[in-house]
């Protein structure tokens, strides 16, 4: 299971990542598409609840749902208001409600690897979104993937009296378009050393792709950009956001 005891580190490593902005952009994308309509969102994939955090001063009610439970944990541990995390796949969740726009941040659909997953995870956001509604979401781009290659980095952060090392080792496989990440956790603690490793396989995408999954599962791409400057996508854009909106109910 990933973020399994990555989670208790997660914020960590992400204290720095620009929710801020990211959110400023959804709003914004609501604003311009929906006429200022921020009755209810869903966040999927709501990790540790960062998003939600701020989109909560916006939106009258946020569902989160992630598949991880620890990370469900530590988001409703935060206390963030109009905001509830439940423990859901993006591929079978049934909430039995419906959103007037949806979020899945952060890549998340980038941990889906085959095209059946895609497909039933678009259909199922189609399902809990209104005809018209929008969705927002961020994976990555191909393009830059095979431009720039992922490397190995290391990071090394302070917890109170622990110092956290994380290892992060990429390795691309281009014949299923994506990239195994492994990152190893070397945790010191007084005298204690502990470590884990987990393995992420990440999905990388292509403009006419996502068009693809879009046109089967009801749905129409307004817009492809780089997120935080409003860019069009390049070779040099390595998360890429799409801007969808529900043309149809399936």
């Amino acid at each position: 299971m990933t973020f399994d005891k990555y989670s208790q580190y997660y914020d960590l490593f992400y204290d720095n990542k620009s929710y801020r902005e990211e959110v400023n952009f959804v709003v914004d994308v609501i604003n311009s598409h929906l006429n200022g309509n921020f009755d209810s969102l869903l966040d999927i994939g709501c990790g540790s609840g960062n998003h939600a955090r701020y989109l909560a001063s916006f939106f009258e009610s946020i569902t989160g749902v992630d598949r991880s439970d620890s990370m469900v944990k530590v988001a409703n541990e935060k206390n963030i208001p109009n905001f509830k995390a439940l423990e859901a796949d993006v591929c079978s969740f049934n909430l039995g409600l419906t959103f007037g726009s949806a979020i899945a941040l952060f890549h998340v659909f980038s941990y889906l690897n085959t095209n059946d997953q895609v497909l039933t995870a678009f259909t199922n956001v189609n399902n809990h979104l209104s005809v018209g509604g929008l969705f927002i979401f961020d994976v990555w781009n191909t393009a830059t993937v095979y431009n720039q290659p992922p490397q190995v980095k290391v990071r090394r952060e302070k917890m109170g009296l622990k110092k956290v090392v994380r290892i992060t080792k990429p390795k691309l496989d281009v014949i299923s378009n994506t990239v195994d990440v492994q990152f190893d956790f070397i945790i010191h603690d007084n005298y204690e050393c502990i470590e884990f490793s987990e393995l992420h396989r990440m999905r990388h995408y292509s403009p006419p792709e996502i068009e693809l999954f879009c046109w089967k599962t009801g749905f129409e791409v307004i817009k492809s950009c780089d997120m935080i400057s409003g860019a069009p996508l390049s070779q040099d854009t390595f998360s890429a956001t799409y801007i969808l909106r529900k043309i149809k109910e399936l």
